[in-house]
């Protein structure tokens, strides 16, 4: 199965703008949803189709969070919003 996600925009409030760490905030964004969508793909994209738009609840991480953090938790968010378990 091949999964392509296209996210044209993704506003992430209350943290630094640089960007530096808006790369690798993104970067381990990509990895996280990559291993989740790898392990437990969403059962409605098996006979495939797309999603027009998706809005994630809204994240709570420390205001000090590695980007690293924040890229992970953005990733399982909308791996839930995928998946239907949130």
């Amino acid at each position: 199965m091949s999964i392509a996600i296209h996210i044209d925009s993704l506003v992430v409030e209350g943290v630094s703008s640089h960007p530096h760490l808006a790369g690798r905030i993104q970067r381990a964004m990509e990895r996280e949803l990559h291993r989740l969508l790898r392990d437990g793909p969403p059962i409605s994209f098996s006979q495939g189709g797309s999603l027009p738009a998706i809005t994630a609840p809204q994240l709570r991480v420390a205001a000090q969070a590695p980007p690293a953090e924040i890229g992970r938790e953005i990733a399982r968010s909308l791996h839930g919003m995928l998946t239907g378990s949130l």
